[in-house]
């Protein structure tokens, strides 16, 4: 461990520092009619029923239109504090809202730019405000004598601990990011972290197909390990079930114990750079007639179906789900919630109802449903009665096909989902 004591990230930030309704620039830019979104907070499970929400809300999600063939979608789920979920959903809107995707042109290379420069624009206006914070933590731990134990710091000097706790739970915390940007009959993606984005087609038999658009940057990504391990990382104890200081993401914005703050650390020392990186992965595909609609999902959605079913592939019954209420909700955010809601009570049932204590708790739950030609209840469309969901064998064909057609132009991002 490091001899030098940097006492613990304290308590989460207060409920009311951060409301998830509190007033927002943002709140004057127009919401996309098109789009709707369903949320939950965390809860730890009674056998009795009884539940209770254990932190902050740490999901921020934003959908706005900015004009007739532009429009912007988000969703972020913070870790350890929402104060970074907030600011990216406040600031992420402001990067890309005033010119900066359509002063260069329309084409990927220059929508790829503008939401990398984006990305990186959230994460280092995060670190400046905090930057006054980090700052009067150096101070502190320059201060306390070197070769202390924790204990030893907090019995010799209490002050001096006490304000280092506070200033951690200051400068705690990051998010995962999905950002997409509807342009032009073209889908941008973008994400950091391992929020989703689900694109949900029907080919020419009407069977709904589900492709996920986005990389998951976690401890399980082999090609995430490899580059911490160039880095000059062991990479042995994460691929046995440890984390990276704390965090089973590799790519997030914020979060300085794996940034400017990861020699801290005494398994990240032996790093050359900062193992934790803000670059996201980006895709885009044509928008066609096949295309029937979007999904943005937080981790604590489908990690929640993933413990109720015990199946680590989930994507498809999240869409299912959607088919589902499409049929019988009026909106979009009827939609959304429902689905939500439907997951939240069913993992809770299961801890109740089998004593499973992997649904113990659950996290924030976030789903931001894009429609594009999905008939909703109210738009006269007849119930569809879905077809079945093809084969992992025919998802690796229909993505060849796709590839063929020059549908994807990331070749990385292409690769990796073609191996999954």
């Amino acid at each position: 461990m490091s001899s030098t004591p940097t006492a613990s990230s304290g308590p989460h930030l207060p409920l009311q520092s951060l409301p998830q309704q509190q007033s927002s620039w943002t709140d004057d830019l127009p919401v996309c009619n098109n789009s709707g979104v369903g949320y939950e907070t965390n809860k730890a499970y009674r056998r009795d029923g009884y539940r209770t929400q254990e932190h902050t809300q740490e999901d921020y999600s934003f959908h706005f239109e900015l004009d007739t063939d532009l429009c912007l979608y988000g969703v972020f789920d913070g870790h350890d504090g929402s104060r970074a979920a907030h600011f990216a959903q406040q600031r992420m809107p402001a990067e890309l809202s005033f010119g900066q995707l359509t002063r260069r042109g329309s084409s990927d290379e220059s929508v790829c730019v503008a939401l990398q420069q984006a990305f990186l624009a959230v994460e280092k206006g995060f670190f400046e405000m905090i930057d006054e914070a980090l700052a009067q933590r150096a101070m502190l731990l320059s201060e306390i004598p070197a070769g202390l134990t924790e204990f030893e710091a907090n019995r010799d000097h209490p002050a001096a601990m006490q304000k280092l706790t506070q200033l951690n739970s200051r400068i705690s915390g990051g998010t995962t990011a999905v950002v997409v940007v509807v342009h032009q009959n073209r889908l941008y993606v973008s994400n950091v972290g391992d929020s989703r984005a689900l694109l949900c087609k029907t080919d020419e038999n009407g069977i709904l197909k589900v492709l996920q658009l986005t990389t998951d940057h976690t401890l399980t990504n082999e090609d995430e390990l490899l580059r911490l391990q160039q880095l000059g990382m062991d990479v042995t104890p994460l691929r046995q079930g440890e984390t990276l200081a704390g965090q089973e993401v590799t790519r997030c914005l914020g979060n300085y114990r794996v940034k400017g703050g990861y020699r801290e650390d005494e398994r990240l020392r032996a790093c050359c750079a900062e193992p934790a990186l803000a670059e996201p992965d980006f895709v885009s595909v044509q928008l066609d007639e096949s295309c029937r609609f979007l999904l943005l999902l937080s981790r604590g959605l489908y990690r929640a179906l993933e413990e109720v079913r015990d199946e680590p592939q989930v994507n498809k019954e999240v869409a299912q789900l959607v088919v589902e209420e499409f049929a019988k909700s009026t909106t979009l955010a009827g939609v959304a919630q429902t689905v939500v809601n439907r997951v939240a009570r069913d993992h809770q049932d299961c801890f109740i109802n089998s004593g499973n204590k992997r649904c113990q708790r659950c996290e924030d739950m976030t789903l931001l449903v894009r429609n594009f030609s999905y008939p909703l209840r109210s738009s006269g469309g007849a119930s569809t009665r879905i077809k079945p969901y093809i084969s992992f064998d025919g998802y690796r064909e229909n993505l060849q096909k796709a590839k063929e057609r020059g549908e994807f132009t990331d070749e990385t991002w292409w690769k990796r989902l073609l191996n999954m």
